[in-house]
């Protein structure tokens, strides 16, 4: 069976926001791993629907980080164990966003005290498409509520069901 296969950290290149007189700014988020065809299209689909979801990170704090990583992967891991995704909204499949912030922030606001951190978003399908916001820094530079307890935030979100492709 032959399939196209993308190189090993494929670059998924969106445009951040751009002011009326600002020319383009791309952030680039480091997938890793190697994907058929289909699949590079869903990858890309989850992740211009998180820009979306996540504008203020993209329009106004991407200048603030330092890298961004996805790792996509199964819900069900080695040995048959089921993540807490999995067996609350029925994922099968999801990509794990880990974005790094500087460790002098410019633009990123002192009161949400993000300087160094790695901010964690989970993007998945199944029963409950949605995303995953893990730690108050995440939630802030998406413009989110934190929740008071410290929980993580779900965010529901149908863009994200394109996930459900992955595992094909």
């Amino acid at each position: 069976m032959m399939k196209n296969f993308f190189a090993l950290v494929f670059a998924a290149l969106l445009l951040v926001g751009c002011g009326e007189n600002e020319p383009p700014k791309r952030a680039t988020i480091n997938v890793e791993g190697t994907f058929g065809k289909n699949q590079a299209e869903a990858i890309q689909k989850a992740l211009a629907a998180f820009k979306v979801a996540c504008k203020p990170l993209f329009s106004d704090y991407w200048g603030d980080v330092a890298s961004a990583t996805a790792l996509v992967g199964p819900e069900i891991v080695s040995g048959g164990a089921s993540t807490w995704r999995h067996d609350k909204f029925g994922w099968q499949q999801s990509i794990q966003l880990e974005i790094l912030l500087k460790g002098k922030l410019a633009a990123v606001p002192e009161a949400f005290h993000a300087d160094g951190h790695t901010l964690y978003y989970y993007l998945g399908g199944g029963d409950q498409p949605g995303m995953v916001v893990e730690k108050a820094q995440s939630a802030r530079v998406c413009g989110f509520t934190v929740d008071p307890a410290g929980n993580d935030l779900f965010v529901a979100n149908s863009a994200f069901a394109v996930t459900d492709t992955l595992a094909q």
